[in-house]
Parts: structure tokens; C-alpha cells; sequence
């Protein structure tokens, strides 16, 4: 409970990605305790006037919220979480939520390893690229091993290996492979759907105009 938190006041910085000091306080660890705040770092107003980061801030604090256990620290998160809010003022940071939704994977037990060729055992190379991940393993696949399979992979942008000269399909790519692998985590953990902002944001970068970066 936070005294006061419908008050105009409160809300005007209770906002998802608000950076707070906060103290939390109960006679006991089961009950309703109270929480005192004292806002530490403005972040969410960095991004007021851009409705994609934006979108990406709420997704990015909606999946945390959804896919971590309740009162389990996770210091890895946060400060990637924190890092990700930093980089939302830069023209680059659709390929860094793509990384962060990664980096969130293997925190859950999800992660997805495309350092070799599962088929082959070989690694990324120029003849070869490691081009596809499998959706039954998460494990990556080359571009020669995928062919007979292709149409029931799931495609590896070259980004996350790397690799520059990135565009926007790039990051809609590694948005659909995280999205596999998220849902698959949110309903074996909770049953349920990835969250709403998750969804809203994917809608918004499959619209043309985020300038992009390699």
C-alpha cells in the first residue's frame, strides 16, 4: 500500500520506469506492508515526446512485472532493465530491447544459444552464418543445415550475432524470435498471455519511420 498514491501528486511520478528510492515496511513479511517513495530518476519523461520508446518502456516494465517470481531479487534485470531506459533517447535502442528481451530469457531459464550450430556443432562463419534458431530447442542453426527445415525455424538477425548493416526487419525479426520464446515462458510460469504493452509495441515498429542503425 502507498498512502496518498491516488492523489494527483503521487501519480504524476508513479509511472512505469519511475526510478525510487523505496521502503518498504510490515510487522510481518506476509502482511500488506506500506511503502514510502522518493523519486531518484526521472526517466520516463526523457521519452515523453517519442510514443515508441515509450512503448517500449511499458513493455519492458509490463514482461518484469509478469514473467519475475514476486519479492526474488534478480540484480541482473535491473540493471539492464536500467540501462535499457537510458539508451530509449537513442536511435539505437530497438536493436538494445532486443538484446534486453535476450538477456531476460536466460534469466528465466530461457535462453537461447546461438553460439554453434546445433545440427553441425560448427561456428558462425562467413560461408556458413548461423542464420535460424530452432522453436523446439532454442538452439541455432546454420544456414546450410537450416535449408531443409527452414520453413519451421525461426530466423536469426544477424545483429544479435554481430554482424552490422542491421535495418528495421532486422529488429522485427528478433522481436517475433523473443516473442516465441516469452509466450512460451509466460504460460509455463503463469498461464497466461504475453502482457498487453508487449503487443502494442510490436505494432508500432512493424510502422515505418524508426530511423534505423547497424
Amino acid at each position: 500500500m502507498l498512502p496518498g498514491g491516488q492523489s494527483r501528486a503521487r501519480q504524476a511520478f508513479l509511472q512505469p520506469g519511475q526510478m525510487v528510492e523505496a521502503n518498504w515496511h510490515a510487522r510481518l513479511p506476509e502482511q500488506l506492508g506500506s511503502l514510502r517513495l522518493e523519486a531518484t530518476q526521472p526517466y520516463p519523461s526523457a521519452v515523453l515526446d517519442d510514443s515508441r520508446a515509450l512503448a517500449a518502456l511499458a513493455s519492458a516494465c509490463a514482461l518484469v512485472e509478469q514473467v519475475l517470481p514476486e519479492r526474488e531479487p534478480h540484480p541482473a534485470v535491473y540493471e539492464s532493465l536500467g540501462a535499457l531506459i537510458e539508451t530509449l533517447s537513442s536511435p539505437i535502442w530497438p536493436y538494445v530491447y532486443v538484446r534486453w528481451e535476450l538477456g531476460l530469457l536466460s534469466e528465466i531459464g530461457y535462453g537461447i544459444e546461438f553460439e554453434t550450430c546445433a545440427l553441425t556443432g560448427a561456428a558462425n562463419s562467413e560461408d556458413d552464418p548461423i542464420a535460424f534458431v530452432s522453436p523446439r530447442t532454442g538452439h541455432a542453426v546454420c544456414r546450410s543445415a537450416a535449408a531443409p527445415y527452414k520453413g519451421k525455424l525461426l530466423k536469426l538477425p544477424g545483429f544479435l550475432l554481430g554482424l552490422k548493416g542491421a535495418c528495421m526487419d532486422d529488429v522485427q525479426d528478433g522481436l517475433v524470435l523473443t516473442g516465441f520464446f516469452l509466450e512460451r515462458a509466460a504460460h509455463a510460469l503463469h498461464h497466461a498471455p504475453l502482457p498487453a504493452p508487449r503487443a502494442r509495441l510490436v505494432e508500432k515498429l512493424w510502422q515505418p519511420s524508426v530511423a534505423e542503425a547497424g
